[in-house]
């Protein structure tokens, strides 16, 4: 990484191949993430282009923060590692590290050798991002891989958290399932629509005012939510945001979409001043009577949430029909702050 040799000549060895991710891999990066999926029982899987789009975000270096491993022609593991662009709101920096290697190469000591190259890369982009912070170091694991469970536990790594991955199959008129209420009519002064192109920056308001006091959280700067909301993926009009009389946004539900017809819960939020009053809820509840009343062209809604959220979100998930089907594991340390270590640029 860092400069790292292109892989030109990977094909010429029989020896695995230690390099960066790049536009010309998305097709066999994605087949990877598809093994992957399938051997884990999960369903997180990527299209070329989605992946495609990852390597191209403003401020990415695809070169220095990602890392491919080949056996000849055969894309066996990945690695990519990010930072936060801003500290979090505890006051820490943040590198999170995306590990994922082929079910027959597991146990081979590519775990360990991916996490020691992605953190030498974190603690660059940490001393980048946060000067003299300490930071900390976060992967999510919905693996059946021991080997690295006992490669994350070699290295510091501690589970912190588990998230529960919840679904909620799209329920069609008159099919007998959960009735929701109708929320689509102004309520004292509050309006729940869709989001348009020029809801953007008040929604990052809200969310960064929503999500203060959460476990782990970071303000999102105006470039990384730009991202999100440009993203190929992400479905305004499927996302739904309830707003007051002058048009600040008091509460809202993102929603993208990777796989036909499975719309993903991005983000869900409430100002702290209007909480407890219904508006999550109501927000959801519009959302999903949407999706209901697509006509057949959404299957299901889907989300994530931390088993431990401080506001209690499971309960309101489970309210709305949603139901607990996997659950993923949060590992983290603690580290810095201290130099980095660059890795030498190969030049051969």
């Amino acid at each position: 990484m860092c400069g790292v040799d292109d892989c030109s000549n990977r094909s010429e060895s029989s020896a695995l191949q230690w390099c960066s991710l790049t536009h010309r891999d998305v097709n066999d990066w994605s087949a990877l993430i598809g093994i992957i999926a399938e051997a884990d029982h999960h369903e997180e899987v990527y299209e070329p282009e989605d992946l495609a789009e990852e390597l191209g975000e403003s401020g990415f270096d695809s070169i220095s923060q990602t890392l491919a491993v080949w056996n000849d022609e055969a894309l066996v593991a990945y690695a990519v590692i990010r930072a936060n662009e801003e500290p979090r709101f505890d006051g820490l920096g943040q590198v999170s590290i995306e590990l994922g290697v082929h079910p027959e190469w597991r146990g081979m000591g590519i775990e360990e050798e991916s996490l020691g190259r992605a953190e030498r890369v974190a603690a660059r982009l940490a001393a980048d991002a946060c000067p003299g912070c300490r930071y900390v170091v976060r992967l999510g694991d919905r693996s059946d891989d021991p080997a690295l469970l006992r490669v994350l536990a070699r290295n510091g790594f501690e589970k912190v958290r588990t998230f529960h991955e919840m679904h909620r199959p799209s329920r069609g008129a008159g099919d007998g399932g959960q009735s929701l209420p109708d929320c689509s009519a102004p309520m004292g002064g509050v309006t729940i629509r869709p989001v348009s192109a020029e809801d953007g920056e008040a929604i990052r308001e809200a969310h960064n005012d929503a999500f203060r006091a959460h476990w782990g959280s970071s303000p999102m700067s105006v470039a990384e939510w730009t991202t999100l909301m440009e993203s190929r993926t992400t479905r305004p009009a499927a996302s739904r945001i309830a707003v007051d009389e002058s048009g600040c946004v008091l509460s809202y539900a993102l929603i993208g979409e990777w796989v036909p017809g499975d719309l993903y819960i991005l983000l869900v939020g409430t100002r702290k001043a209007h909480r407890k009053q219904g508006l999550a809820h109501a927000v959801l509840s519009e959302l999903l009577r949407a999706a209901d009343g697509a006509h057949g062209a959404v299957n299901r809604v889907e989300l994530d949430v931390d088993s431990a959220s401080e506001t209690d979100a499971g309960r309101l998930y489970t309210e709305l029909g949603f139901n607990t089907v996997r659950t993923m594991a949060v590992y983290q340390k603690t580290r810095g702050p201290e130099r980095p270590f660059l890795l030498p640029v190969r030049t051969s």
